[in-house]
């Protein structure tokens, strides 16, 4: 019995021997692996769906990078820009919220710092509507708040 088989049957013994406990760990890293993947996953998926649903609005849409940072509570958009037919509709060189994890478990959703650099935003108002970036944004009348 070579070094590599001896090992095997010794980890092997053990698992039997802490089934329940083995069982966990094992739960644990596969947990772990599910979580990974999705924090890898996140930011690609992030800007996937924002330069899609912007394609549906008319708006060529593109995203350099998404920074998010889980333990601290930070959220960054990186080089994002949009435009129509020739018009640059926005320009973000970085925006960035700086949020506290504390404050939601009595739902309440505190945002310590919101930073914006080198950013421009196309707005125009009409009589019903605001358009903003592109995408048009009804107004609310009076009567169907109150009603």
């Amino acid at each position: 019995m070579n070094k590599i088989q001896w090992k095997y049957q010794q980890a092997r013994s053990q698992y039997n021997k802490h089934l329940w406990l083995g069982r966990l760990l094992l739960v644990f890293l596969i947990l772990l692996l599910v979580l990974s993947i999705v924090r890898v996953s996140l930011p690609y998926t992030i800007v996937y769906s924002a330069v899609y649903w912007l394609d549906q609005q008319g708006i060529t849409a593109e995203i350099e990078d998404i920074d998010i940072n889980v333990i601290q509570g930070t959220f960054a958009i990186i080089n994002a820009s949009g435009h129509r037919n020739g018009d640059t509709l926005f320009k973000v060189g970085k925006a960035s919220i700086d949020w506290q994890w504390r404050p939601l478990a009595k739902k309440t959703i505190y945002i310590k710092e919101i930073k914006l650099e080198a950013f421009d935003l196309q707005l125009e108002q009409y009589v019903d509507a605001v358009v903003v970036a592109g995408v048009e944004l009804q107004k609310l009348n009076k009567q169907s708040v109150t009603s």
